[in-house]
């Protein structure tokens, strides 16, 4: 598990450390998830120019056109899977944030204070943590801006979490 942040989108989306119990997590059962859309501010926005403009540069302008067009206007923007956590043992309610970041995946106990918007929210039957957990482990952690980014990966795991029986 990560403990490192995303200090832009930390800064801008209020990120709120809320820890855990002490509980075996064997007691934790996941009941919600929500995937929703965080600014990343002016920090997000320059990297991406700068990325841009490289690109420009070193005769790969199509790859530009292409990365602009893929991110539209989610170049400001960065996805993450907020899950709620009950734990059946003390009935503490925790926070889990599953995102990915350049550096690759993350989770990390706590979420956004702020976002931009919710993509979509399902709540279900309570479901283990350990296979939930399980499926984060199984997610591919290499970061592309314009193929594997932050939409993508919590697309593809938001859609593997809501699909499991």
């Amino acid at each position: 598990m990560s403990s490192s942040s995303n200090f832009s989108t930390d800064h801008h989306s209020k990120w709120e450390d809320t820890g855990r119990c002490d509980c075996s997590a064997n007691f934790y059962e996941i009941w919600k998830i929500e995937w929703t859309t965080h600014n990343m501010g002016n920090v997000g926005r320059a990297a991406w120019n700068v990325f841009r403009v490289g690109l420009f540069f070193t005769g790969l302008a199509p790859l530009a056109v292409l990365g602009a067009a893929a991110m539209r206007a989610k170049d400001y923007t960065h996805e993450a899977l907020h899950l709620f956590i009950r734990c059946r043992k003390c009935g503490r309610d925790m926070n889990l944030t599953f995102e990915l970041l350049s550096s690759g995946k993350q989770m990390r106990w706590g979420h956004y204070g702020n976002h931009l918007y919710r993509r979509s929210s399902k709540e279900f039957e309570p479901r283990s943590y350990d296979k939930i957990k399980e499926i984060y482990d199984g997610m591919w952690d290499k970061y592309n801006l314009v193929f594997k980014n932050c939409f993508n990966w919590a697309k593809d795991l938001y859609e593997k979490i809501c699909d499991l029986n």
